[in-house]
C-alpha cells in the first residue's frame, strides 16, 4: 500500500491542483479510505466512499471542510490516479484543466488576496470550466463569447442574485487577465449586474439585549464582541491574544477587509470575562505544546521570518478551535481558530429563542453596533474609523436607518390619533358604479333584500317594523323615495341606504349639508359622499306618528 500513496503524492505533484503542503493531507486520506475498503470489499466505490465518509462524521466529529478533503482525496485517487481519469465525474476535476488553476492559483498567491478569495475564484472559474464542458465548448479555445453565456446561464436558468453573477464574472475575468494574459472586451461595463442601494439589517439596543440574554453560554462572550465592538466574523474569528489591548482599551483588527489594520472599542462590561476566558485558553494552550501541536498559522512568511513564533503565546488564538485539525496549506495538525460556523449558529438560534420576527446573523449584530452609536451621539467619521470603512458613504448607509427614529417625524395618521375608526363589517362602499345604472333590488333566499349600488349608508332598524322597512326601501311608503333599487335590509334589522341624490328628504346631501343637519334630529348625521356617515335610527326617520320625523322641504 505504501508504495502506492508514494506513487499518488508524486500523481499529485505533477498533475492536480493542489499545494506542495497538502498533498500530505490528501494521501493520509487516502490511505485512511482504502484501510476502510479493505472490510467493505462487497461494496463499489461510490457506496463504500459514503459509508466511509459517514463513520468519518459519526467517529471523529470532524469539522464539514475535513469531511469535504476526504471525500475530493479519495475521489481523486479512484477516478483519477488509479483508472487514468477515464471514468471521472463531470465536477470540474478532470485531468485536462487543473494546469490552468494551478496558474490561478499562483497569480491569485502572487497578488497577496486572502485565503477565502482564492477560494472562491478557484470554484467559479472551475464552475465555468465544467459549463463550458457540458455545453460542447471544451474542445475550442475560450472565447468572449463564453463568458457572456456563462453569466446569462447564472442570472437565467440559475437566477442567482446580483452579487454572486458579479463575484462569477471577477473571477473569470481575472482568468483572463493575469492568466491568459488578454482582456474581455466591452464585458467590464456591459455583463455586470447592477445592484439597487439596501439598507441594512440592524438590531436595535432592546432587541440586542434580547438576543444576548438567549444565547448559550458558550459562544456568549465571541457573540457579545459582535456586538460590542462592531467586528466581522472572520475578524472575531482571526482575533489573536496580542490583539487585545487591556491597557488601552481597545482591540487591534490586523489584516481586516482589504488587508487593512485598524482600532475599535474593548467593551468595558468584556474586560473581566476576557481575562477569564484568556486564563483558560492559557491552559489548553500548555496542554497542545506539550503534545507538540501548539503552533498556529502565521500569516504571510512570519514563520520562515520568526521560526519559534508559532508557538508562542501571543501569537495563539483567542477563541480557538475545540479539536486539532489539519492545515489545508500546510498540511500540519495544529489548533486553528474556531469555526465561523458556530458563532452564525449560536446567533441564529439565539435570535428564534429570542422572538425576534427578523433574520438576525453575526453581521447583523455589527450594524446594530453602528446604528447605536449614532444613536448615541457618536460622529459619523469615528464611527467610519471604527468599522473599517474606506469610503464615508458606506458608514452614510446607516443614517437612512435611523433618521426616522432620530428625527421624531410622526405619520399623518398618528396626527388623526382616535378620530380614524374602521366602518362596520357590513358597511360597503365603492364610488366606480353609476347610480343610474343599477337595476332594482332583489330579494335574497335569506330574506335579505340587496341592491347594487355601493354608495350607501348604514342605519339601524332595530325599532321598526319589516314590512314598513320593505316599502320603504320599495319606494311605496308615503314620503320620500330614498333611491330604493340600492339600498339593501339585512335579516338583522340593519337598512343601508345610498346618499346620492334624492334621498331621504329629497335632496342631495352633498349640495346643502347644512340645510339637512338643520331639518334632521339631532341623532341623524348627514355627510358628503366621499366621507364617512355615521349610524342612526331609522326609528328616528320613518316611524309613523314619529314627530321628530323630518319632512320634505317645499
Amino acid at each position: 500500500m505504501e508504495k502506492v500513496l508514494v506513487a499518488f503524492g508524486a500523481y499529485l505533484r505533477k498533475r492536480l491542483l493542489l499545494p506542495e503542503e497538502g498533498i500530505k493531507a490528501y494521501v493520509d486520506w487516502a490511505r485512511a479510505f482504502l484501510v476502510f475498503a479493505r472490510s467493505h470489499r462487497d461494496l463499489d466505490f461510490e457506496a463504500c466512499l459514503t459509508h466511509f465518509l459517514a463513520d468519518l462524521a459519526r467517529s471523529l466529529d470532524r469539522p464539514t471542510w475535513h469531511i469535504g478533503q476526504a471525500k475530493d482525496a479519495a475521489r481523486v485517487y479512484y477516478y483519477q490516479f488509479r483508472k487514468g481519469g477515464d471514468e471521472s465525474p463531470d465536477d470540474g476535476s478532470a485531468a485536462n484543466i487543473p494546469e490552468l488553476l494551478r496558474e490561478l492559483r499562483a497569480a491569485i498567491r502572487r497578488r497577496g488576496y486572502s485565503y477565502a478569495t482564492e477560494e472562491t475564484y478557484l470554484g467559479r472559474v472551475r464552475e465555468f470550466l465544467v459549463y463550458r464542458a457540458k455545453t460542447g465548448l471544451a474542445s475550442r479555445p475560450l472565447a468572449d463569447e463564453d463568458v457572456r453565456n456563462y453569466i446569462t446561464h447564472l442570472a437565467v436558468s440559475r437566477r442567482v442574485a446580483a452579487s454572486t453573477q458579479n463575484v462569477a464574472f471577477n473571477a473569470v475575468l481575472f482568468l483572463f487577465r493575469h492568466v491568459l494574459g488578454r482582456d474581455l472586451e466591452g464585458m467590464d461595463t456591459n455583463v455586470r449586474a447592477k445592484r439597487g442601494r439596501k439598507l441594512p439589517n440592524v438590531v436595535w439596543p432592546d432587541e440586542a439585549a434580547r438576543l444576548l440574554s438567549c444565547v448559550s453560554e458558550s459562544a456568549w462572550l465571541p457573540v457579545a464582541l459582535l456586538y460590542g465592538a462592531g467586528l466581522r466574523l472572520q475578524e472575531l474569528c482571526r482575533l489573536r491574544v496580542k490583539d487585545i489591548d487591556f491597557q488601552g482599551d481597545c482591540i487591534m483588527v490586523r489584516s481586516g477587509k482589504g488587508d487593512k489594520d485598524r482600532a475599535t472599542i474593548l467593551p468595558g462590561t468584556l474586560r473581566d470575562r476576557l481575562r477569564d476566558h484568556l486564563t483558560a485558553v492559557r491552559v489548553q494552550h500548555d496542554d497542545d505544546v506539550r503534545l507538540g501541536a501548539g503552533e498556529v498559522h502565521l500569516p504571510h512568511a512570519l514563520a520562515r521570518k520568526y521560526p519559534n513564533a508559532a508557538g508562542e503565546w501571543g501569537w495563539q488564538y483567542v477563541f480557538p478551535s475545540t479539536r486539532l485539525s489539519v492545515d489545508p496549506r500546510s498540511g500540519q495538525v495544529r489548533r486553528h481558530h474556531t469555526d465561523p460556523s458556530v458563532i452564525q449558529r449560536a446567533v441564529r438560534c439565539a435570535a428564534l429563542k429570542a422572538d425576534l420576527g427578523k433574520r438576525a446573523t453575526p453581521h447583523t449584530l455589527r450594524h446594530g453596533f453602528a446604528t447605536a452609536m449614532l444613536l448615541n451621539g457618536a460622529d459619523i467619521r469615528e464611527v467610519q474609523e471604527l468599522l473599517g470603512h474606506e469610503r464615508l458613504e458606506t458608514t452614510m448607509i446607516y443614517t437612512h436607518v435611523i433618521r426616522l427614529k432620530k428625527g421624531g417625524l410622526s405619520s399623518p395618521l398618528d396626527v388623526l390619533a382616535e378620530a380614524v375608526q374602521p366602518c362596520p363589517n357590513d358597511t360597503h362602499h365603492d364610488s366606480d358604479q353609476s347610480h343610474s345604472d343599477t337595476p332594482a333590488a332583489s330579494e335574497k333566499a335569506d330574506g335579505t333584500i340587496v341592491g347594487p349600488n355601493p354608495r350607501i349608508a348604514s342605519v339601524d332598524a332595530d325599532q321598526s317594523p319589516d314590512n314598513e322597512l320593505q316599502h320603504i326601501i320599495a319606494g311605496t311608503s308615503d314620503g320620500p323615495a330614498p333611491a330604493a333599487e340600492s339600498a339593501v335590509v339585512s335579516s338583522r334589522g340593519r337598512v343601508t341606504i345610498p346618499l346620492d341624490a334624492h334621498t331621504i328628504c329629497g335632496t342631495s346631501p352633498q349640495h346643502n349639508p347644512r340645510y339637512l343637519e338643520e331639518l334632521l334630529p339631532p341623532s341623524v348625521v348627514v355627510g358628503a359622499e366621499t366621507e364617512a356617515v355615521d349610524t342612526f335610527s331609522f326609528s328616528a326617520l320613518f316611524h309613523q306618528g314619529n314627530s321628530d320625523r323630518p319632512q320634505r322641504p317645499p
